[in-house]
């Protein structure tokens, strides 16, 4: 899966990644989310298993609010896994977007977050939130 210079991919599925991590949902109800932040001025390359899953490719253009957008981008992927109600995900409607297999959504979700430089890891971030 490529992620391009000073972009981002994020995914939420299962995945095993070699040397990055790995997640499954297992049916245990905690999602798995894993956000890859290419800092660096090369594509990394990062092989592994993708399970059938979402998946968000973008830029950043501002390093200096990065970690803005890293939260954003987290917590707008946690609210619709676990299909909580907001302006984009009003409640009484189906759910917008959980991995969980089912409409109402993760019982919570495992969230990983890595930056890169091209294949090179540089800092990985973990935590799991639930309801």
């Amino acid at each position: 899966m490529p992620v391009a210079s000073e972009s981002y991919l994020y995914y939420s599925g299962d995945y095993d990644i070699p040397g990055v991590g790995s997640c499954s949902e297992n049916g245990t109800g905690i999602g798995c989310m894993l956000v890859v932040i290419n800092v660096g001025k090369v594509t990394s390359d990062y092989t592994g298993i993708f399970n059938q899953g979402f998946r968000l490719h973008g830029r950043y253009f501002n390093g200096n609010a990065l970690d803005m957008a890293i939260w954003g981008l987290t917590s707008e992927g946690t609210n619709k896994m676990l299909n909580m109600n907001s302006k984009l995900n009003p409640t009484g409607i189906q759910n917008a977007g959980a991995n969980c297999s089912v409409p109402e959504g993760c019982k919570g979700v495992h969230i990983q977050v890595l930056f890169t430089s091209g294949n090179e890891p540089l800092m990985g971030l973990e935590t799991t939130f639930t309801r």
